[in-house]
């Protein structure tokens, strides 16, 4: 039996992937809210809840923490006295070192811990955002632990495999210095980007009134769960801001060419920039949830993009957000931009207005 510790995006996500299993395991789960388990149990992302966390782990060969990352080691101390010996308790935590830590401290000996980081997700949260999809070709770093065994990294890596993730193993450490550059700092400067434009658009509101495509696309994660991006800063503080250390050195360098006017050295900063952002893979899932989308030619008419909806809709495919192209004639972008929570909606959606005569273009 599998326990699922939260029934939110993450963990609903992974009850509704298992139980499509063709021999599906029996799943239970643990959370605060009656209301929340049952919509998870509806949804059939779990055969069986308690808000009990002692009374859901009993049987379990393997739990899953899906709460917050700084709700993990509450969950850890509330299950700790009822799992059984040798059983295999990992998480979807965004820092490794601290949990792995809690881990040792409160989780009894017999019990095997290894650290789980799912390389994926989305703005939304909560179980009706959870999609069976969310995991397929998602990077899962699997980190072990001092009470991990060859067996236990086995076993969690093939729960991973079995949802469709590709599973990574790499010392808690590394992991986190990795994520605190390429996840955690990219969080903070979306937010400092969209606080900054918001802070001066108190002084011209055309500020906002103009921001485009570009603008929405570098802030779209500034949108993520306040609370749960607190909790992921604090609990990998140290990396995290040797990270920002060397974007602040290389921002006070730019701006001191900028101060001088100095061409070569602004030049080169970009050309820098592009050089990197050019070689790093077109396909491939990495720490940051992807911009999934596809344009769609339309008339100029009345109703178009009503027509559109209702092809998706009686498709059921779910768009998560719909962009209008104010400035037609561009030759990289249709007038229409819908876009998508997973690679499965929006290869459905193209598949669907492809099939009703649109011209579509995807990207990568």
């Amino acid at each position: 039996m599998i326990a699922l510790g939260g029934v939110g995006l993450m963990g609903g996500s992974l009850g509704l992937r298992l139980k499509a299993l063709p021999s599906p395991p029996r799943v239970a789960a643990f959370g605060r809210t009656e209301k929340t388990l049952r919509r998870a149990q509806e949804r059939g992302a779990i055969d069986s809840w308690s808000l009990d966390p002692a009374e859901a782990v009993r049987d379990a060969d393997i739990v899953v923490l899906c709460a917050p990352v700084r709700t993990i080691p509450e969950q850890m101390t509330a299950i700790a006295q009822s799992l059984k010996p040798g059983a295999i308790v990992t998480d979807v935590g965004s820092t490794k070192e601290w949990i792995i830590a809690e881990a040792a401290r409160r989780l009894p000996k017999g019990v095997r811990f290894v650290g789980s980081h799912p390389m994926a997700g989305s703005e939304r949260d909560g179980i009706d955002a959870a999609d069976p999809a969310l995991y397929e070709q998602a990077v899962v770093i699997v980190t072990p632990s001092t009470s991990s065994d060859e067996e236990a990294l086995e076993r969690v890596k093939e729960l991973w495999r079995q949802v469709g993730a590709q599973p990574v193993v790499l010392p808690a450490d590394a992991h986190d210095r990795v994520v605190a550059s390429i996840s955690h700092m990219p969080h903070v400067a979306a937010a400092l980007l969209v606080n900054t434009v918001a802070a001066r658009a108190k002084r011209d509101s055309r500020t906002t009134d103009l921001a485009a495509g570009g603008f929405r696309d570098t802030t779209r994660i500034a949108s993520s769960n306040p609370g749960l991006w607190r909790d992921i800063c604090l609990t990998n503080r140290k990396a995290l801001l040797d990270a920002l250390d060397e974007m602040h050195k290389s921002l006070a360098e730019f701006r001191i060419a900028l101060n001088r006017n100095d061409e070569k050295a602004i030049e080169s900063f970009f050309t820098s920039a592009k050089k990197s952002r050019d070689a790093v893979p077109p396909k491939g899932v990495g720490l940051l949830p992807s911009i999934i989308d596809l344009f769609v030619e339309l008339a100029d008419k009345p109703g178009a993009i009503a027509e559109v909806t209702g092809v998706l809709a009686r498709q059921d495919v779910n768009i998560a957000d719909i962009e209008i192209a104010h400035v037609r004639g561009s030759d990289d972008e249709a007038p229409l931009r819908l876009l998508f929570d997973t690679v499965n909606a929006r290869d459905r959606a193209a598949r669907a207005l492809t099939s009703a005569g649109y011209t579509i273009r995807m990207k990568g």
